[in-house]
């Protein structure tokens, strides 16, 4: 069957110390990721409401049995929606953090609903394909809130350069590619969003930032 192609999904401090440092800022803000090792990732993201995130991963579970898949679903604090990936760096980079949460903290955000009912595989390396939970209809006013986040950024100068088209999706897994599939709908409201640092290759997460939706705006 066809795989769709998982779009980029997914921070350096600041050291003024010698022309590697000062190349390292400048490459910074020119949108490039600092060189070196990456440690850490930085987004924008959603996370599920409570209930909704113990139905996805009840669901990855099902999945896991039913297709005789060998990794772990991700755990329910992990579940989540991104945004806006910022990128991956070598540390920590203190700016940035501080301006795309400038941005963040200005944008007017209303609540919305979110609907995801159907599971996929993107593509990716054999067995390492992500299981993906995605929605129709019920993903539009999510799109139009990424939308209205991804300009600002840019405006503000924190997004520079091309941004792959938006596919909203929620990663539940990793395995080997397994077909299409309609499922009962999970749904929550959209009440905050979220500036987030993930550890590389250690699984876990930090929230950096928390803005709340409003009922109107």
């Amino acid at each position: 069957m066809p795989m769709t192609r998982n779009p980029t999904d997914h921070a350096g401090s600041d050291r003024p110390v010698g022309d590697g440092a000062r190349m390292n800022a400048q490459l910074l803000l020119d949108g490039f990721e600092v060189p070196g090792v990456p440690t850490d990732g930085l987004f924008f993201a959603i996370f599920p409401e409570q209930a909704a995130a113990a139905q996805a991963v009840a669901l990855a579970q099902r999945l896991k049995a039913a297709h005789g898949l060998r990794m772990e679903p991700h755990s329910q604090d992990r579940m989540h929606i991104t945004l806006e990936y910022l990128g991956r760096f070598a540390d920590l980079p203190t700016r940035l953090v501080k301006e795309a949460s400038d941005v963040a903290a200005a944008m007017c955000c209303s609540r919305f609903d979110v609907e995801l009912d159907h599971v996929m595989s993107f593509s990716g390396r054999a067995g390492h394909c992500p299981l993906v939970l995605l929605g129709r209809e019920g993903t539009v006013p999510l799109k139009t809130f990424q939308l209205g986040l991804n300009m600002a950024l840019k405006r503000a100068g924190v997004v520079r350069r091309r941004t792959p088209p938006f596919n909203p999706h929620l990663t539940l897994l990793y395995g080997k590619s397994v077909e299409t599939a309609e499922i009962s709908p999970i749904r929550w409201t959209a009440l905050e969003f979220r500036l987030v640092r993930s550890f590389l290759g250690q699984g876990r997460y930090e929230v950096l930032g928390r803005w709340q939706m409003r009922s109107t705006c």
